[in-house]
């Protein structure tokens, strides 16, 4: 009995060892991924959210959060490679990240504390979803694409897994703020693109905001996963 004491006492110290070498590599990292220093800058990048999922596959638990979040990243790291590392187009990196919008809501979908709860949950996803998609049809009519579509569900749903998310602040703050900044990200990669679509003068107001001299879309990013990796980890049991 002691004997097992001891190993699952040494075990959690062991797991804790492990989870603040990562973060401080991690941060290490940070600044390079954040500031494009030095030529394998995107693997940097890429071993940033690689970690994430290795931290959370680690800490896994048997509760069905723990595993929703072990997907969501799985397939973040997919649709990361896509658009980091791959040669993939950015259609196929949406769509991979559209899937791991799924799994943050089936995140919120698991939160609801009422049948009343995740009905509406799904009611207002859906309903947005389909008013996102009416709206890009028409502003864009026959110049629409499939990444213009994949690109608002995406935005749509993770706006509102935010939301429900902060419905349960109290016990999910880690949740709640990393889908935040995973916002953030996205907003600035949306501006973005809205830049190249609409042929925005370089010289101007907006494209000094959105395209400043460091990567303003992995300052929110990188910390994003991080948050969202550790949101599920239990550190003193495993597999329980």
């Amino acid at each position: 009995m002691e004997d097992t004491k001891k190993m699952k006492t040494t075990g959690a110290g062991m797991r804790r060892i492990y989870f603040f070498a990562v973060l401080a590599l991690q941060i290490i990292a940070y600044p390079i991924a954040v500031f494009n220093l030095g030529k394998y800058n995107d693997w940097v990048y890429y071993g940033i959210i690689l970690s994430c999922f290795i931290t959370s596959a680690v800490f896994l638990t048997k509760d069905v959060q723990s595993y929703l979040q072990l997907g969501a990243l799985f397939f973040t790291c997919i649709a990361d490679f896509c658009l980091i590392l791959g040669q993939a187009s950015y259609t196929t990196g949406v769509a991979f990240f559209l899937v791991v919008q799924l799994f943050y809501a089936a995140r919120t979908l698991f939160l609801a504390k009422s049948e009343k709860e995740r009905m509406i949950n799904l009611s207002v996803r859906g309903g947005l979803c389909f008013a996102g998609a009416l709206v890009v049809v028409f502003l864009f009519g026959e110049k629409t694409q499939a990444l213009y579509i994949l690109s608002i569900l995406y935005y749509v749903n993770l706006l509102v897994s935010i939301a429900f998310a902060f419905l349960h602040f109290r016990e999910n703050k880690l949740l709640a703020i990393g889908l935040t900044l995973f916002v953030l990200c996205d907003t600035v990669l949306g501006l973005q693109n809205i830049i190249d679509i609409f042929s925005i003068s370089h010289e101007s107001l907006f494209y000094a905001i959105v395209h400043p001299k460091f990567a303003l879309e992995a300052a929110f990013y990188c910390p994003s996963q991080v948050l969202l990796s550790v949101s599920t980890c239990n550190f003193t049991k495993t597999g329980e």
